[in-house]
């Protein structure tokens, strides 16, 4: 017996040894990715998180530190948190760490059974949220049998008879659907919004397995909601909410009619346009080439939190090379669906097509992978005249009107139906601003040169006298992996070589450069195509003003006949700044 006893201690004991090097290692192989990615929260979570298992404590809450300074939008930093102080013995911190987290995911049942934990000196609360863990447990996996032995251990100390979970609470109607058989699934993408106009929006999300679609929404802070569904069984869910109200923000939240898969807690929410022609204030987010799906990607959606402090922009453009290297849907959950998830929930994005993206896409027959993900304006319905076709369109959001092109996949030359539809599409409106974006510059001497290039030099040739002559303010485009800004410019369709004083309509630095409303009266080009990835260049454009191979992202400010603009690092310092202003 004795011998049985000291084999088993033996084996313990090397199970023991074997789990903690598997521990140090995997704190060895997260730490070396950090090197190689400093500014990824989510690994400062996750060392934090295995420190933690280690018993090193101190060390653990110095990363959760860091990962809430590089990401103060991160919650699952609380929720590590709490289970941290919970080991240490620090129940009330670890309740107001579990609490916090819980603010934005109140159903989350390892928070819930973490949090019951805490409250252990309080068997009645215990007990309570012990029956809110197991009822939010239900939704996804079998019960744990150790969470019932707790619940129940919480309920005789409490005084309570034993009894299965109580039923949950329906706390608020957006919670709410209807009573119908449907096949319980898993939420794979979303949900993301798209073509806002002030009166409607659509909201899509991907499923696991084919069900019926269910959006609930309703006016903040109102509690009225209304609810839409389509009963059709599928995996790509495409939702039109209509007869909103313009200005608006609203909550919303879906599902089937089984069961809530995202929102309905606050992190869903979207704010509808304001009516075309309002001076209301914009803000612009632009990112070109960020399809890398790394760290430097990443750093932009820092540099950006670390600039606006909390406000979300209004539009969000994306230039083009949205996800690398073919644009296939694989890519574009990484690149995309991944990376801006929180974003996604709460603010349109309008992309572009840039080459990479075309790889895998035709816009002829507006087929492949961009134009399955993205719902935008063909019919003129957000504004503009109709292109019929995702490939090139316009919409209107307060005094600015943007205009998209395709720089990669439709017809350049004079005439083609682009070049028509943009003539029309410019000649209609009356929005103080206009604003262009495609992916190939029409001026770089970044990783690519406009002079020698197809692309670049057909849109610059053929594109910007239609713009030009119709007023442009602003246009933007990537492809370049560089920043590069231009002078106050109009006129110049020609190789650098041939750019001259003649071209400039003000060579000042653009603090600001007034405009007058009128066609030939210039605009500025930037190439921002720097969102993901830096490549170097020979920066000797004469057309620019300023030409930087750094990382980071645009923002745009619009208020009334005043529009800023500024590239920022990727630790969201301003690297270069420019204003236009129509007296």
């Amino acid at each position: 017996m004795r011998r049985a006893t000291a084999a088993l201690v033996t084996i313990l004991v090397c199970f023991a040894a074997w789990a903690h090097a598997d521990l140090s290692e995997r704190i060895a192989d997260v730490t070396a990715r950090l090197v190689d990615e400093p500014r990824n929260a989510a690994l400062y979570v996750r060392r934090g998180e295995l420190l933690g298992e280690a018993g090193k404590r101190d060390a653990a809450m110095a990363d959760l530190d860091r990962a809430r300074a590089l990401d103060p939008n991160l919650v699952v930093v609380e929720l590590v948190r709490g289970e941290i102080l919970l080991e240490a013995r620090r129940p009330a911190d670890a309740e107001r760490a579990l609490e916090r987290f819980l603010r934005s995911r109140p159903d989350h049942p390892r928070a819930l059974a973490l949090l019951a934990r805490a409250r252990a000196n309080r068997p009645k609360l215990a007990a309570a949220t012990w029956d809110r863990a197991l009822v939010a447990a239900m939704e996804d996996e079998p019960l744990r049998p150790d969470w019932i032995h707790q619940r129940e251990v919480a309920r005789r100390a409490a005084g309570l008879a034993a009894g299965a979970p109580a039923a949950p609470r329906v706390v608020s109607a957006p919670r709410v659907f209807p009573s119908v058989p449907q096949p319980r699934t898993t939420l794979l993408r979303g949900p993301y919004l798209q073509l806002a106009t002030p009166r409607s929006i659509v909201v899509r999300w991907r499923t696991g397995l084919p069900t019926d679609s269910v959006v609930v929404y309703g006016e903040l802070p109102s509690r009225a909601v209304a609810k839409v569904r389509d009963a059709r069984p599928i995996t790509d869910h495409v939702m039109r909410l209509e007869g909103l109200s313009p200005s608006m923000r609203y909550g919303y939240a879906v599902g089937s009619s089984a069961q809530l898969l995202a929102g309905g807690d606050g992190s869903a929410t979207f704010a509808t346009p304001p009516p075309p022609g309002s001076a209301t204030a914009t803000r612009v987010w632009i990112l070109g080439d960020s399809g890398t799906a790394n760290a430097d990607a990443e750093h932009e959606r820092y540099a950006y939190a670390e600039y606006a402090t909390g406000r979300d922009p209004d539009v969000w453009l994306m230039l083009g090379d949205n996800a690398y290297e073919s644009g296939t849907d694989e890519e574009y959950q990484r690149a995309v669906f991944d990376m801006y998830a929180p974003l996604l929930r709460r603010t349109v994005l309008w992309p572009t097509l840039g080459n990479h993206d075309g790889y895998s896409a035709d816009s002829s027959s507006e087929s492949g992978p961009y134009y399955d993900i993205f719902t935008l304006p063909r019919a003129g319905e957000a504004g503009g005249v109709a292109s019929r076709t995702e490939a090139y369109y316009s919409f209107d959001h307060a005094n600015i009107h943007f205009v998209c092109l395709d720089s990669y996949g439709s017809d350049r030359s004079p005439g083609s139906p682009m070049l028509a539809w943009l003539e029309q599409d410019l000649r209609a409106t009356r929005q103080t601003w206009v604003v262009a974006y495609w992916h190939h510059p029409p001026y770089s001497k970044g990783s690519h040169d406009s002079d020698y290039e197809p692309e670049l030099y057909e849109m610059r040739e053929n594109v910007l006298p239609i713009l030009e002559a119709h007023g442009v303010d602003l246009v933007l485009s990537g492809h370049s992996h560089s920043y590069e800004r231009s002078f106050l410019i109009d006129g110049h369709y020609g190789p650098s070589w041939t750019f001259g004083p003649a071209n400039v309509r003000d060579g000042g630095a653009g603090l600001p450069y007034l405009k007058r409303a009128a066609p030939h009266a210039g605009a500025v080009y930037a190439v921002a195509g720097s969102s993901g990835q830096t490549s170097g260049g020979t920066f000797d454009h004469p057309a620019m003003f300023v030409s930087l191979d750094v990382l980071g992202p645009m923002v745009v400010d619009v208020s009334g006949s005043r529009l800023d603009a500024v590239f920022l690092d990727d630790v969201g310092a301003v690297r270069d700044r420019f204003a236009l202003v129509k007296p």
